[in-house]
């Protein structure tokens, strides 16, 4: 027997005969490529060989590590992380997985430039911090290959590169993270105490990861301890960095420990235990006033030092059950209270009070025993401790928290301790639905309601970094808590949404409330006239006008939405009346804007008076745009989910309400008339503003034809356009709008040619040749072009092949007006023709070589 442990404990602790095992069978068991697309395998008795089980090892110091570097470069690191992640998720959901690895791979480097970017300022005070910027680059990697090893189909695949990856986290792990809390414990505390805080980083690094550790790839039936001869790797870690701090307290306790187990009289134990009770709080007072008063001589690393002892002492009371849970729960409470006032917070000792509340009521629910339920009697005082807590010290806690990260001006704002206030209260219950209560839906929907009120204030708030780039102090507009208010309304309709959908009144009062809100926020914001334009100006306030109809359209948008959302058996009957009602409001908005600015005779109003009317005009196109979107992808999926007659389906606006309601084809024709009709709406509108009122060019019916791709062409006039047909409505528009312009452009120019007349007064020919010969160049190039352009639309429109003999005619003058030509529209033309000759060819020869392979 102690042979075989000796030979065991010589090969680092490693059945080798089990691992020749294991590798055999990992070798047998192949992945077929549905189980690669899938991301899941068979569940054998070796699944868990194919998942990584130190997450939490890792994430102890990763997470924090990576965490603290994306806040070095501001906002910019965060907004390209969540890019990142979003990304990999999305690609991940697909079903992708080796462009999974590949987008995760290419954000890390991206994010990890952006990082490199932002250090370059710390470059150039000392060339040292180039070796900070290596570590955070480390630690980049150091997150790709911990991500990799997630990956069930890496580990599977590839086992020598999945281990090599193990190994490589925990070699490497100890040493960037190390720097960057040393970093960050400099940043805060300054560089006296820089070696200390660097040993402390290390010393934990080695306990966590430099133990020797079972790799994840091997199983045994038997637990392989980490051991070497009579020593305990993990009792050597801990007394190597704080044995002479734990002997001196150990010294101390041994006569609580004493009297708490000689102890017979109950009244002698809670005597005790409000005697530990009282010494840990006088003792987080003690410290915390000591480091405020005298860093120097009480250092800050002290006070961690005697936290972690601290903690250390009452779990080892509490597994002896010399103390109770609570006492345990008070005692680490302070210990933490104290290492967080004096670095996190201000160093006070008045901010020890606020810190202990806040870490007994989160601490408490982390560590309370997830064996021993919780009843509700005790989850309802927990909740009201939190309210009362978070109600009185949210603003000297949270709001110092946020200020790390958020450069907040205006400290007694309103919004912002609103903001602190939900924030806190959120945290504080949240570990209440997430351990106790997990199917309590109402309590997550709460949560989440917190959550988010408490992130768009923050956000949302014009004292933050986020809303105000000039840091100027500022109120929180009215404008704002409309938002707010129409984004919580929004959320309140997603929670409850079976009940909004049963019932026609409560449709068109979220309606009614959601469009209101948010119509408001967009007159107040886009539409309306500043104070101080008014003073200057003037102006009297007769703007509820556009007020009430601005709020009327997103009125009946909301409404038109959410009948389309949920239909009911009449439905059908008005959504063409309510879409018809939607888009008149806008021109009549549009002209009553003209009457309420125009007699004020003032440069800024009228300017003000152009704003809101393109703004009118680009909010039609955006909500026609949504509306055009939503029912496409009903469309889709009611077409894709037809023959399955699922839940997708009948939630569609192209289901049957009941067996004895109207055909399938009289309830749906309002989607592709809707549809089609908001399209080509929404593209033309588009090409207007871009002419009118922003200057473009004639590139724009290029760019904005991809609209039409989102036109409908199961039913109506553009039925006969299957797949391979989607793309002649785009050519269609684009030739007839270049068409109109070339010919509008050819008749404004030819009056106004004095630009050119030097040039050829060069030569010695006049003026009016010159306008005779530009006429006749430009509109004998039009005339020429438009039979190339006319047969290229054609043979998108019907696909029969054209006879060559055309296209050899029409091509050379397509050329000469794309290479000739003095307009851009007639150049424009000119290309297409050309394209289209030899797109033509090319499809026919295409076809023909299938053809000719066939036979």
């Amino acid at each position: 027997m102690m042979d075989s442990i000796n030979s065991n404990i010589g090969t680092g602790g490693i059945d080798r005969s089990y691992k020749q095992k294991s590798t055999t069978t990992t070798t047998s068991s192949s992945f077929t490529k549905d189980d690669l697309a899938s991301g899941s395998s068979s569940k054998t008795s070796f699944d868990s060989m194919f998942k990584f089980n130190y997450n939490t090892r890792i994430s102890i110091t990763l997470i924090p590590a990576i965490l603290l570097v994306l806040f070095l470069r501001g906002r910019s690191s965060i907004f390209t992380s969540a890019l990142v992640i979003f990304f990999t998720y999305l690609v991940d959901l697909l079903n992708l997985p080796y462009l999974t690895l590949t987008a995760l791979w290419t954000g890390l480097l991206i994010v990890d430039v952006s990082l490199i970017t932002g250090g370059l300022v710390l470059v150039q005070h000392s060339l040292v911090n180039i070796f900070l910027l290596f570590n955070i680059a480390m630690l980049l990697a150091l997150i790709g290959v911990w991500v990799s090893l997630q990956f069930k189909w890496i580990t599977a695949q590839y086992p020598n590169l999945s281990s090599a990856c193990e190994r490589i986290l925990f070699g490497v792990i100890a040493y960037p993270t190390s720097v960057v809390f040393t970093w960050f414990s400099i940043i805060l505390n300054g560089i006296d105490h820089s070696p200390f805080y660097l040993l402390c980083f290390l010393a934990l690094s080695y306990y966590i990861y430099a133990l020797p550790l079972r790799s994840f790839r091997l199983r045994s039936s038997k637990q392989i301890t980490s051991v070497n001869g009579n020593f305990d790797y993990p009792d050597i870690s801990i007394q190597m960095f704080t044995y002479l701090i734990i002997v001196f307290y150990a010294e101390s306790m041994l006569i609580l420990y004493y009297s708490y187990n000689a102890a017979t009289n109950p009244k002698s134990k809670v005597a005790m235990a409000q005697a530990m009770i009282v010494n840990s709080l006088l003792l987080a007072f003690i410290e915390v006033t000591l480091n405020t008063s005298d860093p120097t001589m009480y250092p800050i690393y002290i006070v961690y030092a005697t936290s972690i002892v601290t903690i250390y002492l009452t779990n080892r009371l509490l597994e002896t059950r010399c103390i109770s849970f609570f006492v345990k729960l008070v005692c680490d409470s302070a210990a933490i209270a104290k290492a967080l006032s004096s670095n996190l917070l201000l160093p006070s000792p008045d901010s020890v009070v606020p810190c202990f509340l806040f870490t007994l009521v989160i601490y408490g629910l982390i560590i309370y025993p997830s064996t021993t339920p919780l009843d509700r009697k005790h989850a309802l005082y927990h909740c009201i401790a939190s309210f009362i807590i978070c109600l009185f010290y949210s603003s000297s806690v949270c709001l110092r928290l946020l200020a790390m990260f958020v450069n907040i001006d205006n400290v007694t704002s309103i919004a912002m301790q609103l903001s602190a206030f939900l924030l806190s209260f959120a945290i504080c219950i949240f570990n209440l639905s997430f351990k106790f209560y997990p199917q309590n839906r109402q309590l997550r929907n709460l949560i989440v309601l917190l959550f988010t009120s408490g992130v768009l204030l923050m956000i949302l708030n014009p004292s933050s970094s986020f809303a105000n780039a000039g840091g100027q102090q500022q109120k929180f507009a009215l404008g704002n808590w409309l938002l707010i208010s129409g984004l919580l309304t929004a959320l309140f309709g997603m929670i409850y949404r079976v009940r909004i959908s049963k019932s026609t009144i409560l449709k068109v009062g979220f309606s009614f409330i959601f469009g209101t809100l948010i119509g408001l926020y967009f007159s107040f914001n886009y539409f309306t006239l500043n104070n101080s334009i008014k003073r200057i100006t003037k102006t009297s306030s007769n703007e509820w006008v556009i007020h009430i109809l601005v709020s009327l359209i997103f009125n009946i948008f909301s409404l038109f939405m959410m009948y389309a959302h949920y239909p009911s058996l009449r439905s059908p009957r008005f959504m063409n009346a309510i879409y018809t009602f939607f888009i008149t409001l806008f021109p009549i908005t549009y002209i009553l804007l003209g009457s309420v600015y125009t007699p004020y005779q003032s440069i800024k109003v009228l300017a003000h008076l152009e704003n809101t009317r393109l703004s009118t005009v680009s909010l039609a196109v955006g909500l026609n745009l949504l509306i055009v979107m939503y029912l496409k992808y009903h469309v889709s999926t009611a077409k894709h989910h037809h023959s399955k007659a699922n839940t997708a389906y009948m939630n569609s606006p192209l289901k049957k309400q009941t067996v004895g309601s109207t055909s399938m084809k009289s309830s749906s024709d309002w989607v592709f008339s809707i549809s089609s009709f908001a399209c080509v709406l929404s593209y033309l509108t588009a090409v207007a503003i871009n002419m009118v009122y922003l200057g473009g060019s004639e590139l724009c019916v290029f760019v904005l034809s991809p609209l039409l791709l989102l036109l409908n062409t199961e039913r109506g006039l553009l039925k006969k356009l299957s797949e391979s047909h989607r793309y002649a409505p785009m050519l269609f528009s684009i030739s007839t709008l270049l068409t109109i312009f070339s010919l509008i452009d050819t008749l404004a120019v030819a009056s106004n040619t004095e630009s050119s007349y030097e040039w050829y007064r060069f030569f010695g020919l006049s003026s009016g040749f010159w306008r005779v010969w530009w006429n006749f160049k430009n509109w004998a190039l039009l005339m020429t072009t438009l039979p190339s352009v006319y047969y290229i639309n054609r043979y998108l429109w019907k696909f029969e092949r054209q006879s060559q003999f055309k296209w050899l005619i029409f091509a050379p003058p397509a050329i000469l007006a794309m290479l000739f030509s003095d307009i851009m529209s007639i150049n424009l033309l000119g290309l297409i023709g050309f394209v289209g000759a030899i797109l033509q060819r090319f499809i026919s020869s295409q076809l023909q070589r299938q053809s000719n392979q066939v036979i």
